[in-house]
């Protein structure tokens, strides 16, 4: 009768654990649509509908996906940013400004970085470009940036 008790614990953990491991997959897939979705909606210059994509990458608050998520989450904060900023939202500089100071050295902050400072060198606004651009270290550009 024991023997059955120990057998039946452990099929009980080992499904238990496999269905939180199908979670933590559906749920990191869930985060890689929006994000995928804002991009999508960033590049036909919709940038309303790709924040709210962005965002909805953001507020996926399940902790069995939080540390897979840690990079994804960091780029849909920043082209949540770079979003508001094209839509003429004072948000989103503060947004990205906020970012950058209390992660100086994530890996896609020199990736936004860029892309707002070419977003205002476009549009011929060269003190708020340099301002962007002065924030990157030529070291840190990949040779291809150079």
């Amino acid at each position: 009768m024991k023997k059955y008790r120990l057998i039946a614990l452990w099929v009980f953990l080992v499904m238990g654990l496999q269905q939180v491991e199908g979670q933590k997959t559906a749920l990191f897939y869930d985060t890689e649509r929006h994000y995928k979705k804002g991009l999508e909606y960033f590049e036909k210059s919709l940038f309303g509908a790709a924040v709210h994509e962005f965002r909805m990458a953001q507020n996926m608050e399940f902790p069995i996906h939080r540390e897979s998520n840690i990079l994804l989450e960091a780029k849909a904060q920043l082209m949540e940013a770079a979003c508001l900023i094209r839509l003429g939202l004072p948000e989103g500089e503060q947004k990205m400004t906020s970012f950058l100071r209390e992660n100086p050295n994530n890996p896609v902050a020199i990736e936004a970085i860029l892309e707002i400072g070419n977003y205002h060198y476009n549009r011929n606004q060269h003190r708020e470009a340099i301002r962007f651009y002065e924030m990157v270290d030529l070291g840190d550009l990949p040779e291809s940036l150079r």
